[in-house]
């Protein structure tokens, strides 16, 4: 039995996501670090059903599970981006860490 995902990226005027697009929906929780010096990480709100990743200054580096470093991580996200990620069940933490010194990033639970 699959999860229904309560959030959703925007609709174009065809009625299609839109590709990278800022999830909308209820904000559950929100994150902000302007310098994450070092690894970060976050116990997801338990009724999350995805959450946005925002690169803010410099590129950063995010793992599904405790303990990301430069050598062990799951996704990049570039400077000045943001990436949207639908939450596996079994994801309860996820750890950020900036690739670059005084990196600043942004986390949206939905």
């Amino acid at each position: 039995m699959s999860a229904k995902i309560n959030s959703q990226l925007p609709l174009d005027a065809n009625n299609k996501p839109i590709t990278n697009g800022n999830l909308v929906g209820a904000t559950l929780a929100e994150t902000y670090d302007a310098t994450i010096s070092s690894a970060t990480s976050l116990s997801l709100n338990a009724a999350t059903t995805s959450y946005e990743v925002l690169a803010i200054t410099q590129p950063v580096l995010l793992k599904f599970a405790a303990s990301v470093s430069t050598s062990d991580f799951d996704a990049v996200i570039p400077a000045n981006q943001s990436r949207v990620f639908y939450r596996d069940p079994t994801v309860t933490t996820i750890s950020v860490i900036e690739a670059a010194a005084t990196g600043a990033v942004a986390i949206i639970e939905r």
